[in-house]
């Protein structure tokens, strides 16, 4: 959004300097205040005094294009698509307005009219190659010391190297209303996003390690364009497990949240809290059915014009199980960043670092169990131009690290992931 606002601001500044369009060559006294103060505040996410501001100044000098202009971006910053189309089509229709910026209109009015769609359809298909030091998640030895010994471990049990392929496609649906609503005097989008999904990992000879997973999720989203967005998510997945896709488990989920834009739009804060219900399907799991309950924050910062990013999140969650052994508590601490080399090009890196303290004893171990887990990802990605023949995809590469620690050496793992993936919306 922000590449075409530029680049409409650069026109209308063109239509200053051009003597072809004679209203717009003077913006003096009260005007002129008036617009480098709409301006302001536009920048600072006021939309709507920069709307009510540009209007004042279209009241009392109607030709004035530059404004205009600047009104359409207005409001198609602030989601009112309409009006921000009337605006750009009375300057595009004025026989005064310069050959040359004719086109930088007509660009601008094809992704606003792209974005106005009531209802958006939006497939999208991933193909990756993953190779994984430790399928299973298992200890690196077979012999594990017990409160009176020790056992041995069969050889799946203990960590197993393989590689696989996956594959994930679905598709995406946005909705959105064509008429904003006032809300606290900001002009509030209403934007339903729906999703489904279906999830696929095939590895070579580890085939009781292969997952299908069915994905939907669905919920509305209230948004304040360049101040807030709010809304709550449900979610339902069913995951399948094994060679001969054995239904294995299904959740159910609930996720309301809320982000503050601020900073001069280069920072967001969120926060968020999630319901999920457990349902294994096999009744050697039955113990494991229960409820999770997650709550987090998360507070995101650009820098150098959008071209790098850094982020936090702090979350804690709580697992309750049918039977205590497997129920647990802890927190998790993720810290990235990301940079753009390039326009099409980006480098990301991320850390994360969680604690569980189970509830109950081990009976095997005769210990509760505490695990401390670290995991650590750098990644890159690449999307193609449109001159390419591969113009639309985008190819994604990644290693991450885990390391989990635990006071019972059985849940003790370290895993090594290589991951390479090609991406596409249509």
């Amino acid at each position: 959004m922000k590449r075409w606002t530029n680049g409409l601001t650069v026109a209308t500044i063109f239509l200053l300097g051009n003597g072809a369009c004679t209203a717009a060559v003077d913006l003096l006294d009260d005007p002129q205040v008036q617009f480098l103060q709409a301006i302001e505040e536009r920048n600072n996410g006021s939309l709507e005094n920069a709307i009510e501001l540009f209007k004042s100044i279209l009241s009392e000098h109607p030709s004035l294009h530059r404004a205009r202009l600047e009104l359409a971006v207005a409001y198609y910053q602030a989601l009112n698509f309409a009006e921000g189309r009337n605006q750009a089509m009375t300057v595009l229709n004025n026989p005064n307005t310069p050959a040359n910026v004719r086109p930088k209109i007509r660009a601008f009015l094809d992704v606003l009219q792209a974005n106005a769609q009531e209802n958006r359809w939006s497939p999208f298909i991933t193909l990756g190659f993953l190779y994984d030091t430790n399928v299973n998640a298992g200890p690196d030895d077979d012999t594990i010391p017990t409160g009176g010994g020790s056992i041995v471990l069969i050889p799946s049990a203990v960590a197993r190297v393989d590689y696989g392929y996956n594959l994930s496609t679905g598709i995406s649906h946005r909705y959105l209303a064509q008429s904003p609503i006032s809300i606290a005097d900001s002009e509030v989008s209403l934007v339903w996003y729906s999703k489904a999904n279906v999830y696929r990992m095939d590895y070579n000879a580890e085939n009781d390690r292969d997952l299908d997973l069915l994905s939907f999720s669905t919920g509305p989203t209230l948004v304040a364009a360049r101040k807030y967005r709010a809304g709550i998510n449900f979610s339902a997945d069913h995951m399948r497990l094994g060679e001969d896709n054995e239904a294995y488990l299904n959740t159910y989920g609930v996720t309301p949240k809320i982000s503050w834009i601020f900073y001069e739009q280069s920072a967001e804060l969120t926060a968020d809290i999630k319901l999920q219900k457990s349902d294994y399907l096999q009744d050697a799991n039955d113990a494991r059915d229960g409820y999770r309950y997650i709550g987090g924050l998360s507070l995101r910062k650009t820098l150098r014009r959008e071209r790098m990013a850094v982020e936090g999140r702090v979350e804690f969650f709580d697992q309750e199980t049918e039977e205590g052994r497997y129920a647990y508590k802890g927190s998790q601490l993720m810290l990235g960043a990301s940079y753009q080399p390039s326009k099409r090009s980006n480098l990301y890196t991320r850390l994360q670092f969680e604690k569980s303290d189970y509830d109950e004893l081990d009976g095997a171990f005769g210990v509760v169990r505490d695990e401390k887990k670290q995991r650590a990802i750098i990644g890159a990605s690449h999307s193609f131009s449109k001159s390419s023949s591969l113009s639309g995809w985008t190819i994604d590469g990644s290693y991450a690290f885990t390391n989990n620690i635990s006071n019972i050496e059985l849940y003790e793992y370290r895993r090594k992931q290589l991951g390479i993936r090609v991406s596409r919306s249509f």
